[in-house]
């Protein structure tokens, strides 16, 4: 079995304390397990994105790019570019 570590906010540990007194965990780890089996289980019944979700990551990663490749530099306007069309 693997170990994984990991921070938490005194915030959420308060959470995560307060519901495993709640819901009778034994250890944060047995808590920490159940959530992370039930998050899989429930995202394994749901397809992985929208149409709307895959446009929306595609459009972000598009603009990125052109971000970063053509970062400071001048294009003519697009009347300029289409003025001979």
């Amino acid at each position: 079995m693997a170990i994984v570590n990991f921070t938490i906010p005194k915030e959420l540990e308060r959470q995560v304390t307060a519901v495993i007194k709640k819901r009778g965990f034994a250890s944060k780890a047995e808590f920490f397990r159940f959530s992370a089996m039930r998050f899989v289980m429930e995202e394994s019944r749901k397809p992985f994105a929208t149409q709307d979700e895959r446009r929306a990551y595609l459009v972000q990663e598009i603009e990125r790019e052109i971000a970063h490749r053509f970062k400071g530099k001048k294009f003519p306007s697009l009347e300029k570019v289409l003025a001979n069309v």
